[in-house]
């Protein structure tokens, strides 16, 4: 048996899904301490004018 943990992501990559995939159990892992600009609010997305962040904002403590 497979057990896969990974916290969420605001527009995951796509190793994110494959290891959704592959494992027999996947765990979403939300009680962890939170990390300003990290992976878990913000993205970069490809624009015409290029890449850019995009960030969901995040209140916390």
């Amino acid at each position: 048996m497979t057990v896969a943990i990974h916290q969420p992501q605001y527009l995951p990559w796509l190793g994110y899904f494959d290891k959704m995939d592959r494992a027999d159990v996947f765990v979403l892992l939300d009680n962890v301490q939170y990390k300003k600009n990290e992976f878990i609010n913000r993205n970069r997305i490809k624009t015409a004018a290029g890449w850019q962040w995009i960030t969901v904002p995040v209140h916390y403590h």
